[in-house]
């Protein structure tokens, strides 16, 4: 079932002077050049049924949580990708991009190179799973929580070694592999310079 309580985020409008307008008590207004996307966790699955219902509502696009594919081996992940896919092609509603997972087996920014060669592997696993959905797009965090000052430098060299991997690959199955910007101390939570190339 299609929870469109989830989209609260439609309670802003853009008025002609380009400001936010609170709208909860007003009728929501989408702008015509706007298309309607959002995560996959406004949505209970991916059946044929729940996706006509969220197209139904207006949703055009959909980003993939990889949730989906906990405990699954390699193959059964395989076939709900391409289930996906095609309840998605019926429904009207495009895949438009994979939130790749997060957290310590994931991150390709591990400064111990058994781990960040371990993430990266377990990376590539889920692109090859974009591929099956057939996203375009993927998201990846850079790092994980709170990276301390002392051993940042390090983080950001591993992540840059990682990311060359990792878009070669990505790119062998035209795929773009985007980075999320993160808070607080993480990796990717400043657009400025954070090392010096040597």
């Amino acid at each position: 079932m299609f929870d469109i309580v989830s989209l609260a985020f439609l309670l802003i409008t853009i008025n002609a002077s380009g400001q936010g307008e609170n709208t909860a008590n007003k009728e929501i207004q989408i702008p015509e050049s706007f298309e309607l996307g959002t995560s996959d966790g406004v949505i209970s699955d991916y059946s044929l049924n729940t996706l006509k219902e969220a197209r139904s509502l207006g949703v055009k696009y959909l980003e993939v949580s990889t949730r989906w594919f906990t405990n699954m081996d390699f193959e059964d992940q395989k076939t709900l990708a391409k289930e996906m896919r095609e309840n998605a092609e019926l429904a009207g509603i495009q895949l438009w991009s994979i939130h790749l997972p997060y957290g310590n087996n994931y991150d390709v920014s591990a400064i111990n190179d058994s781990a960040r060669l371990q993430a990266i592997d377990n990376q590539k696993r889920f692109i090859d799973i974009a591929s099956e959905l057939g996203v375009k797009r993927m998201v990846i965090h850079p790092s994980v929580d709170r990276i301390p000052d002392i051993v940042r430098n390090l983080h950001i060299k591993a992540l840059r070694t990682s990311l060359e991997e990792l878009i070669d690959y990505s790119g062998k199955r035209n795929l773009s592999l985007n980075i999320e910007n993160l808070p607080r101390a993480c990796l990717g939570n400043s657009i400025k310079p954070q090392i010096r190339r040597s």
